[in-house]
C-alpha cells in the first residue's frame, strides 16, 4: 500500500500540467482560430448554445426514489446567478465555449458577501493560466493566474477552483483541445483561402492569358514591362478600368483558361472542413449547416440525437464535476444535485403527442 501512494501521490516532486498538443497554426492560436474560422467558430457556438439553453435544476433527494425541486438553496442561487455579471444562461455558454476551444477551463468560487448566495463563480479562461502546480499527476493543487496585460499575477488554491477537462492520453492531469486534432483541415481551409485571395488581387481578374502573334514586332523587355504594368494598374485589383473589357493591339487575344487545382474547388473544400469540424466535435453537420439530402424526419431524428448522443457525455461530465466538487465547496446539503433538463428537448412534438392520445 505504500508503495502504491508514492506512486500515485509523491510529496517532493512537483509538476506543471498543461496542454500538450500545440494549437498553433500559421501563428493563429485556439482563441484566433475560433474569432476566424467560421466553421469551427458555427461547430462551437452551437454546441454552447445547446447547451447553455437547458435549464440546469437543483433538487433535494428523498429517500430512494423521490424527489423535490430547489429554489432558495445556495446552491439553487448561486447557479440561477453566478456572478454580478453574467446570468446561468451566459455562464454555462461562456464556460462550454471555453472547454470546446482549449480543452479546458477553471471556475474560480469565492465568497461574496453582497450576492444572495454568499459566493460568486468566475471563468478562469486557459490563456490567463500561467503555470500550474501539482504534487502528484492528476490534478493541479494551484494555478496561476495572469489577466491580459495586468500587472502581477495571484495564486489560487486547490480548494478555491474546479477545473473542467478533457483527457489527455499518456498524461491524466492534462488535457487536450478538439482544435489540436483540426490543425491539418484548418491549414489546408487558410491555405486555400490565401491561394483565391491572391488569385482575385493578381492582375486580372479572369483566369486567362493575353496571346501576342508571332509575326508581329517583338518586344524588348522595356516594352513588355510597360504593358504589364499599364494593364495591372488598368485592370487588376482597384483598378480605373477594373470590370471592363481591355482594347487590344497587335492582333492579342485573350484566351480563358481552367486550371484544375484542387484548391479551386470552392464548394467540395467548403464541404469537407464542416464535415471535418463537426466530426472532431461528434456533431451531425446536417444539424448546423443545410443538406440537399435532409429530409423533415431526418432532422427531427437528428436533433433528439444531439442531446442523446453528442451532447450526452458533455451534459454527464459538467453535472459530475458540479455536483461533486463545486457544490461541496459552497457547503450544499449532501442530498443536494444539479441535473440539466432534457425533457423539453426529447419528448416529442405537439402532432406526435396528438396522435398518441388519438390511437389510445
Amino acid at each position: 500500500m505504500q508503495r502504491w501512494r508514492s506512486f500515485f501521490q509523491p510529496q517532493i516532486v512537483q509538476v506543471s500540467l498543461s496542454g500538450d498538443a500545440p494549437l498553433q497554426v500559421f501563428n493563429y492560436t485556439a482563441k484566433k482560430l475560433y474569432q476566424t474560422q467560421d466553421n469551427l467558430k458555427a461547430v462551437v457556438d452551437f454546441l454552447a448554445n445547446s447547451i447553455a439553453q437547458l435549464p440546469l435544476e437543483v433538487y433535494q433527494r428523498e429517500g430512494e426514489t423521490e424527489r423535490k425541486r430547489d429554489r432558495t438553496s445556495v446552491a439553487a442561487q448561486l447557479l440561477w446567478r453566478p456572478n454580478n455579471d453574467q446570468t446561468g444562461y451566459e455562464f454555462i455558454r461562456a464556460l462550454a465555449i471555453e472547454y470546446f476551444v482549449f480543452g479546458c477551463v477553471y471556475v474560480w468560487v469565492l465568497p461574496d458577501a453582497e450576492s444572495d448566495s454568499g459566493y460568486q463563480m468566475r471563468i478562469i479562461p486557459t490563456e490567463w493560466v500561467i503555470e500550474t502546480k501539482s504534487r502528484n499527476n492528476y490534478a493541479p493543487d494551484l494555478i496561476r493566474v495572469k489577466a491580459g496585460s495586468a500587472a502581477g499575477y495571484i495564486d489560487i488554491l486547490r480548494d478555491e477552483f474546479v477545473p473542467f477537462k478533457t483527457y489527455s492520453p499518456g498524461n491524466p492531469g492534462s488535457y487536450v483541445s478538439q482544435v489540436s486534432a483540426l490543425k491539418q483541415t484548418l491549414q489546408e481551409q487558410m491555405e486555400a483561402g490565401r491561394f483565391r485571395k491572391e488569385l482575385w488581387h493578381s492582375s486580372g481578374r479572369l483566369n486567362a492569358q493575353i496571346l501576342r502573334p508571332a509575326n508581329v514586332q517583338p518586344w524588348d523587355d522595356e516594352t513588355r514591362k510597360k504593358f504589364v504594368t499599364a494593364f495591372r494598374e488598368g485592370w487588376g485589383s482597384g483598378g480605373s478600368k477594373s470590370g471592363s473589357i481591355p482594347l487590344l493591339e497587335d492582333g492579342m487575344e485573350i484566351k480563358p483558361f481552367q486550371t484544375s487545382f484542387k484548391e479551386q474547388q470552392w464548394v467540395e473544400s467548403i464541404k469537407l472542413s464542416r464535415e471535418a469540424v463537426a466530426a472532431a466535435y461528434g456533431v451531425n453537420p446536417s444539424l448546423i449547416w443545410h443538406s440537399d439530402t435532409q429530409t423533415y424526419a431526418s432532422s427531427k431524428d437528428n436533433a433528439r440525437a444531439l442531446y442523446a448522443e453528442c451532447l450526452g457525455p458533455v451534459l454527464q461530465m459538467l453535472q459530475q464535476r458540479i455536483n461533486s466538487f463545486l457544490l461541496p465547496m459552497v457547503g450544499a446539503d449532501p442530498n443536494t444535485y444539479v441535473e440539466f433538463d432534457l425533457t423539453e428537448k426529447l419528448k416529442g412534438s405537439f402532432e406526435e403527442h396528438s396522435s398518441i392520445l388519438q390511437s389510445a
